[in-house]
């Protein structure tokens, strides 16, 4: 991906735009990290890329103001299920459209 960060303390991204034409699974792929933030960011899918972000086991994930573009509709950003105090929102597919129901946050409150 264009992105692969673990056990970082205090990590972000803000105003990045990812683009990639390389057939990867995430762009960015953060696991065991705290805090993180990633802000203002515009992830592009120019190829195959199935996913923008994952997040694997992070606390105080911060993921805001983003933008997805030429993704398809379906699990876009995923947080798992070891992830705490996820906030998440303002984040749209380009075009304009909310995606809530694209990101899925399985994480522990």
């Amino acid at each position: 991906g264009a992105v692969f960060a673990t056990g970082q303390n205090t990590f972000g991204l803000y105003g990045v735009d990812f683009e990639n034409g390389k057939n990867v699974t995430n762009l960015v792929d953060i696991a065991s990290s705290s805090p993180v933030v990633v802000d203002m960011c515009h992830f592009v899918n120019i190829s195959t890329t199935p996913r923008a972000a994952q997040f694997s086991t992070c606390a105080n994930v911060v993921f805001t103001r983003n933008r997805m573009t030429g993704f398809a509709a379906g699990r876009i950003v995923i947080f798992d299920e070891q992830c705490q105090k996820v906030m998440c929102y303002n984040n749209d597919l380009g075009d304009g459209e909310r995606t809530g129901r694209y990101i899925m946050n399985r994480s522990q409150v």
